[in-house]
């Protein structure tokens, strides 16, 4: 499932809401990466803002798993962007689970050989676990879909329906709904990986998503299985094209055209289906080759 790009999602629909959860109110908020030549993935998180008339830059950043590499990436990354824009960078680390995770004390240091610090990044660490909802997410439909990985009351299922409510309830436009939806539903699945949360959210509410069109087509896939509807070799291709479109992108997908079209065997189309959502890109090509 693709995550980075739901948070991307919320961060472009509430971003001062996010940066408030690290306590960093903001006046004026607009995005950065129309111009800013580097990775797709820092553009999509980099925001110009200012607050009684300072003006800085917040980088957000999201983890589902922590590596000793993340403060690295955030070291470089703060610094093209304060070197870009000639404005300090307010960073925010949204952890998303706990698996792997230490506690940084919000810092970061290089030392000399003789003990003296040469480079040092302070940044917000936002454990969602620890992270209790307020009221006030409400008026925010970006924080609602990080619901379910809170430490809210009741169980999953209940998050996600409170949640989806919460989005449905705000006036936003069919696409940007939908999008929103469907990111609930992917945080969902990672606070309990067991729970069919698609079936907790209406599917006519995603269907403008390609990412829920993917997984609206896998549901009318599965049901062949229990008598409710055929499902044919061609519908099961389709599937498993749009499922590694969302996750690895369009250049990848285009380039399994051709050998997804030679397989007749719905099994095999079963078995890709699932690699497509759970494997690595080199790990479903490989198994993509003929045996």
């Amino acid at each position: 499932m693709d995550y980075d790009r739901s948070f991307k999602i919320i961060a472009h629909t509430d971003g001062p809401a996010l940066a408030r959860l690290a306590d960093i109110r903001v006046d004026e908020w607009t995005p950065i990466g129309d111009t800013l030549q580097t990775t797709e993935r820092l553009a999509d998180r980099a925001f110009r803002a200012s607050r009684d008339g300072r003006h800085f830059v917040v980088y957000f950043e999201s983890q589902t798993v922590w590596t000793e590499s993340v403060v690295w990436s955030l070291l470089s990354k703060s610094g093209l962007l304060s070197e870009r824009e000639r404005l300090p960078t307010e960073i925010v680390v949204f952890v998303l689970t706990p698996q792997g995770y230490r506690d940084q004390q919000g810092n970061f240091r290089l030392e000399s050989v003789v003990g003296r610090t040469i480079q040092q990044i302070w940044f917000h660490e936002i454990c969602l676990w620890r992270l209790r909802p307020e009221p006030w997410w409400e008026l925010n439909p970006g924080l609602m879909a990080l619901l379910p990985l809170c430490a809210h009351e009741g169980d999953v299922r209940e998050a996600v329906t409170y949640a989806a409510e919460a989005i449905r309830h705000r006036s936003l436009d069919g696409a940007r709904r939908a999008d929103l939806l469907t990111t609930l539903a992917f945080f969902g699945s990672l606070a309990d990986d067991e729970l069919d949360i698609f079936s907790i959210i209406a599917r006519e509410e995603m269907r403008e998503n390609l990412v829920a069109q993917a997984f609206i087509q896998e549901g009318r896939l599965e049901g062949r299985l229990e008598g409710r509807q055929e499902a044919t070799v061609l519908e099961r291709r389709e599937a498993v094209r749009l499922l590694v479109e969302v996750r690895f992108g369009e250049s990848v997908a285009a380039g399994c055209d051709a050998m997804l079209g030679t397989i007749t065997d719905p099994e095999r189309l079963a078995e890709l289906r699932l690699l497509a959502k759970t494997a690595s890109v080199a790990a479903f090509l490989d198994a993509l080759k003929p045996g």
